[in-house]
């Protein structure tokens, strides 16, 4: 059986084994990560008490001062790869321009519906993000998540890599009054998704119920930056 779209064929089981590690790693790998920290935490010699506490004290000290971000868009070949590629196709997600955004503003885009891993959302902002770069040159992609994931320990890293930042107004405004053009974009795209847990939690086969009527945060950031 092969999924084919656009003249592109592929082995039904790749686009399977893709979405399978894309949830993996988003409800696996998340809480292992803090398992392997709190073993070395208690059960590690003298050595590695010092480095875990050291960096968990250095993830505190970066949110606080850098809002996790990493200059630039992250590491190309984690956000376009052959893997993900399979991902977009197995589903499959397209990302559909429909009016024209100059490069020399910042832009505050709300996302709906959350689902349950947002894979909609991830595939076109983080994951595979040639088509957009192609359709919005110039405008670096950033997908937003919940300030407390990134205090957890070694995923920190990835999401950062992942040109991941986040949602905290803190965040937002830091992203959306600074300019970086040093790897050749002069904007960022922010991506909020605005109905959160609790959309996520509403999601259901063929249904859609969105959440945003108490949810105007992002409305408050978009006229406190000046982009609204």
């Amino acid at each position: 059986m092969a999924k084919i779209e656009k003249g592109y064929a592929t082995p039904f089981f790749i686009g399977e084994f893709a979405a399978m590690v894309y949830f993996l790693v988003v409800t696996i790998v998340f809480p292992c990560c803090w398992l392997i920290t709190i073993f070395l935490i208690i059960y590690g010699n003298y050595f590695w008490k010092i480095v875990m506490l050291t960096y968990l004290f250095y993830i505190h000290i970066t949110n606080a001062k850098f809002f996790f971000n990493i200059k630039g868009n992250g590491f190309r070949f984690l956000r376009s790869n052959w893997l993900w590629k399979q991902l977009r196709l197995y589903f499959p997600v397209e990302l559909v321009k429909t009016v024209n955004l100059p490069a020399d503003r910042h832009y505050i885009f709300a996302n709906f519906p959350h689902g349950v891993v947002t894979y909609g959302c991830s595939i076109n902002v983080t994951f595979d993000i040639d088509n957009w770069l192609a359709l919005f040159p110039g405008i670096r992609p950033r997908q937003t998540i919940l300030n407390a994931t990134f205090l957890t320990p070694f995923f920190h890293e990835y999401l950062r890599c992942c040109g991941f930042i986040s949602v905290s107004e803190k965040s937002l405004m830091h992203h959306l009054t600074t300019r970086w053009r040093g790897d050749g974009f002069t904007s960022n795209g922010v991506v909020i998704m605005v109905g959160g847990a609790q959309e996520a939690l509403d999601s259901h086969p063929g249904q859609y119920e969105l959440t945003f009527l108490r949810r105007k945060g992002f409305v408050r950031v978009a006229i406190k930056s000046g982009y609204v």
